[in-house]
């Protein structure tokens, strides 16, 4: 039947499909069985052991890139293998029932019904015994069989499909047990969707169609892969291709002109573009040689739709090693549950075919040479003894059985793969190396912040700014700068203003080894010993420079062209081979995330050095010439060394997965006793797992969130339900007071805001849910540190003297060892600090920095913000509208660390990369904040640490910010989904950055920049808190974290 060209439909992105896998696999959709069977207790326990499946730090048959999650498929996988059972319905008569095609584009469900009807291993002749059953027939045949020429009428084959079903139903018991929840059918014609979606929708549906919009459901349905077998005796024939520097076309495609796609595609490039070869029909060739040397001398090879979303080319990019480029908006890629598509395939929107060919080119060299297919993935398109394409299959189908299907036993969380999500991807997740690129969102997974001193004089007189150590022990460096931080404290009488929230924020999303944090100090330990007494409080005067080295003077941005946010959840995983330190590369495209890697295991490069030795202009990218040594005021010798680049560098796709895992598998310790509010915590988790789907939110924007159903309901039961006990132990001016102005106003203004609250404060700690240790990281540091002593030990012994007298006063530290205990901390030094007993609690840190203990999943990342005013916080908050920001990028600030020097290095320069040092002082800093106002991208570069508050400035000047920051979690990463308004660009990318962010096309950069002014409510202060305000938006970060680390047992 010849159909007339759609519309094109509404879209929904990679990103967003990620995060509806994510959500699927938190929310059950299925009934529960009207009786349990031994099979379901079965699939319970399968369903635990992947949860909980054991880190695969290297296995030879998986490149753990490829996958979601290698570790929780290689179990899944093993356990399919071990466990599963399939009926096969023996009902039906040839040729719809039990008559394979193996030929032809419809082939994969012809193979598959061919080789699970004769497997012996999985398939039982015992129903009972089934943990799946299988529908047997050919999509392909049914048509052939009784469609009826021209008629344009599917109700017959529709009709003889409910027939079968009531058959089944009628004769066996088990349809009816699940009403068809455990049943499978495999259909590789483009009518299977509309065909099964009526009386067999209930069931796990393998299609090849697998068009979003046409009921596919992400989490219950499987993407079946395309393959067109020319041969089937000999199914392997052509398979490979030419090596990468022997593929001298850059893109090719050559087919009918199906559908309204392709003919614009060959518009805008056919005969028009020597790189690009792009065709319509091409001559028939005996065996298709044209075609498929076309197909093996290319870099790229495209996959448009035509009248449905799915296309052959896909496999058959991979068949003959060319990465695939698939442009069909709204289509699930093939085992999407499983695969990380976007390590491997770009993915291009519909409407971003003119801006094709700039997109490819923006991809770098290594990031291609990483996507090249080679032998480890090939297997996937293989027809010959098709036995992977059937395992993996069934290896879906028991994954998505034991998700899908509600089990009578126990209620289970369960994020059975690692997926992206901003609103997550979920963000729902989305590029997780990447930086995106029109629709190419590349891979340059890397978040940074840095530490700016803002340089002022007050009434002419020099300032000094306090010095700010680095997070290794006794590198510690003094900025004299005249520099002017007030810091205000809390007092009684608190202004009414609202406080905006200017700098740098960082999301927590790392799970690393717990003996990391001890090396963030040389061997210092924790000294348990008599409590330490209060210093005598000290009278911080508003000229007190208490600021780090914040210099918005000296930050500047550049101009942002097109920018693509990534909208989803994660790319590469941490245990990769050398050739993977590309991890921050190009992957994928515009709408879509960049390639996610759900690998947990941190594995250093085995080149160590790789990062100082990539090339630059000047010689190396980290090149040691172009650093310029800190000096002291007066000294001739440098001072101590800048922090060197990580050794592990972990993607925002691998901290995706690492919250998803983190969350399915909580780490606190059951309390050794039970109590009500544990029960309450429990019930809430339930309720947050399964919150009702939110189709709708005038409040919300649903993109900007991880899952904006579970965050909804999640903040609704933090506000009608959480309770906080503050401890009324500890001493001004560490304790129960805080600075409001300056880089680390943010833990000033929690403590204020937190201890004045009667909604959430309890003074009975019996009903409390959390628990506060009310100190000022930042006062501690003036308080007790003794200048140029280059030591930390004192600091870090008053804070585990502290954690001894409230647990020997109070009870409930010892209960949970902490768990339930929290800490608000800005200065930089604070994961030093809190390390020893508080390492268990929950700590939410402007310095989010995955490589120096912070734990995703259980830490939170604080949002950065430099308060200049307490009574004035939200003075020049907003930008200018995109039409009137002519810069392209801009960053201003002081050279410390050893990226902001070579930012400088190479893109000082630039005429549209607004690129300086220290810029010169103007009176409220107006040069600095002009610049934000009048940049599209803003650069949120690290100094001396992973955090900056130019990540929350950027969004208080509606700026979007460019991380490039690599371990940086960026704030509130529980549930933001940074992908959708922010660029992340890995430390080694500096080089490419203008071309990244030129490749973000104007549409994507526009989206991103009305995202980044809806967001910016979430990092706002008031003095007077306001709903989804920076204070609850903390808090529930906190509430959320703990709602998840819990343990019912």
């Amino acid at each position: 039947m010849k159909k007339k060209p759609e519309m094109p439909p509404a879209l929904t992105t990679i990103a967003d499909m990620n995060n509806l896998f994510y959500q699927s696999r938190v929310s059950y959709y299925s009934t529960t069985p009207r009786w349990s069977s031994g099979a379901d207790k079965v699939l319970l326990n399968a369903r635990s052991q992947i949860e909980n499946a054991p880190i695969v730090k290297n296995d030879q048959r998986l490149y753990a890139p490829l996958y979601r999650n290698v570790s929780m498929f290689k179990r899944s996988y093993e356990l399919m293998e071990s466990t599963l059972k399939v009926y096969v319905y023996k009902e039906g008569k040839r040729p719809i029932v039990h008559t394979p095609v193996l030929k032809g584009i419809y082939a994969s469900e012809g193979w598959f019904m061919k080789q699970l009807e004769a497997n012996k291993k999985f398939v039982t002749k015992k129903p009972r015994e089934a943990h799946l059953f299988y529908l047997p027939f050919s999509s392909r045949m049914l048509k052939e069989t009784l469609y009826v020429p021209d008629s344009h009428n599917h109700k017959n084959l529709i009709e003889y499909l409910k027939n079968y079903v009531d058959m089944i139903a009628a004769k066996y018991p088990f349809w009816n047990r699940t009403e068809g929840a455990d049943h499978f059918l495999v259909a590789c014609h483009d009518w299977a969707p509309s065909e099964t979606k009526e009386h067999m929708a209930n069931c796990i549906r393998a299609l090849c169609n697998s068009d979003v919009r046409e009921g596919y459901i992400f989490g219950k349905d499987v993407s079946l892969p395309e393959t067109y077998v020319l041969n089937p005796q000999k199914p392997l024939r052509d398979l490979g291709g030419k090596p990468p520097s022997k593929r001298s076309i850059l893109a090719f495609f050559a087919g009918s002109m199906h559908g309204y796609l392709r003919p614009i595609l060959l518009e805008q490039w056919g005969n028009k573009d020597p790189d690009m070869k792009i065709f319509g029909k091409m001559p028939n060739v005996k065996g298709k040689m044209n075609y498929i040397q076309h197909m093996k001398s290319s870099k790229y090879c495209l996959c448009p739709r035509g009248y449905e979303v799915n296309s052959p080319r896909v496999v058959e990019a991979i068949f003959y090693e060319c990465v695939p480029v698939i442009i069909s908006d709204n289509f699930v890629p093939p085992f999407f549950e499983v695969l990380n598509w976007e390590s491997f395939a770009v993915f291009v929107l519909e409407k971003d075919i003119p801006n094709l060919k700039k997109i490819l080119l923006s991809i770098p060299d290594k990031r291609f040479f990483c996507c090249d297919m080679d032998g480890s993935f090939r297997l996937l398109c293989q027809a010959e003894s098709r036995r992977l394409l059937l395992l993996m299959t069934i290896t879906l189908a028991l994954v998505l059985g034991v998700q899908y299907f509600e089990l009578p036993y126990n209620e289970v969380f369960t994020s059975l793969f690692a997926a992206g999500k901003n609103g997550s991807f979920p963000t729902g997740w989305s590029s997780s190396k990447s930086g995106m690129v029109d629709n190419v969102t590349l891979s340059n997974g890397l978040n940074s912040t840095h530490t700016y001193a803002v340089n002022e004089t007050e009434n002419g007189a020099e300032v000094s700014n306090v010095d700010k150590e680095t997070a290794r022990g006794n590198e510690f460096e003094e900025k004299d700068k005249n520099t002017k931080n007030v810091y205000i404290l809390e007092s009684n009488a608190g202004s009414n203003n609202s406080f905006g929230l200017l700098f740098n924020g960082a999301p927590p999303d790392n799970l690393i080894a717990p003996n990391i944090s001890s090396m963030l100090e040389n061997g210092d330990n924790v000294v348990n010993g008599p409590v330490v007494h209060a210093a005598p409080e000290h009278n911080f005067s508003s000229e007190q420079n208490v600021t780090k080295d914040y210099n918005p003077s000296s930050s500047s941005g550049s101009i942002g062209h097109d920018f693509a946010p990534p909208a989803s959840p994660p790319m590469n995983s941490p245990s990769i081979p050398p050739d993977t330190e590309l991890r921050s590369s190009i992957s994928s495209v515009n709408t879509s995330s960049v390639g996610k890697n759900t690998t947990v295991v941190l594995k250093k490069d085995k080149d160590p050095n790789f990062l100082n030795s990539t090339p630059s202009p000047s010689g190396n990218v980290y090149s040691k010439n172009i650093v310029p040594a800190v000096r002291e005021k007066g000294s001739k010798k440098p001072k101590t060394k800048s922090k060197k680049p990580p050794e592990n560098f972990v993607s925002i796709s691998e901290m995706n997965d690492l919250l998803l895992h983190s969350h399915a598998s909580p780490h606190s310790v059951a309390p050794p006793w039970s109590s009500k509010v544990q029960q309450e915590v429990i019930v809430a988790k339930s309720q947050i797992v399964h919150a009702p789907f939110m189709t709708s939110d005038s409040g919300l924007y649903p993109s900007l969130y991880r899952n904006v159903s579970m965050f909804k309901r999640s903040y609704g039961l933090m506000e009608s339900m959480l309770k906080v006990y503050i401890y009324q132990e500890g001493e001004k001016p560490i304790f129960h007071q805080g600075i409001l102005e300056g880089i680390y106003a943010s833990e000033g203004w929690f403590i204020k805001l937190l201890e004045a609250n009667k909604k959430f404060v309890t003074k009975d700690p019996q009903k409390a849910h959390l628990f506060y240790l009310p100190f000022s990281s930042r006062l501690l540091e003036l308080t007790l540190y003794v200048r140029n002593s280059h030591s930390r030990s004192n600091l870090i012994k008053y804070m585990g003297n502290y954690v001894d007298l409230i647990a020997s006063k109070h009870p409930f530290w010892n209960r949970t060892s902490g768990a339930d205990h929290f800490l608000v901390a800005c200065h930089d030094w604070a994961p030093a600090e809190t390390r020893g007993r508080l390492l268990n609690s929950i700590r939410a840190l402007c310095n989010a920095d995955i490589g120096a203990g912070f734990t995703i999943g259980k830490d939170v990342s604080l949002p950065e913000t430099y308060v200049r005013s307490a009574k004035d916080p939200l003075k020049s908050q907003g930008g200018n509208p995109p039409s009137q920001r002519h810069i392209l990028a801009f960053f201003a600030g002081n050279m410390h660390g050893y990226v902001r020097p070579i930012l400088l290095n190479y893109w000082g320069k630039d005429p549209d990369m607004k690129i300086f040092g220290p810029m010169p002082h103007v009176k409220g800093n107006t040069n600095y904040i002009e610049h934000m106002k009048s940049s599209k991208f803003c650069i949120c570069a690290r100094g001396h640490e992973v955090n900056s508050p130019r990540v929350v400035e950027a969004i208080f000047y509606e700026c979007v910010p460019v991380i490039i920051s690599d371990n940086f979690v960026p704030p509130l990463f529980e549930v933001l989904n940074w992908e959708s308004f922010a660029v992340f660009v890995s430390e080694k990318d500096i080089p490419n950055l203008k071309n990244i962010l030129l490749s973000i096309s104007e549409d994507r950069y526009m989206e991103m920049h009305k995202r980044v002014k809806i967001v910016q409510r979430h990092f706002l202060w008031h003095a007077e808190p306001v709903k989804y305000d920076l204070f609850h938006m903390i808090l529930h970060s906190i509430w959320y974290n703990r709602v998840f680390q819990v343990r019912t047992a």
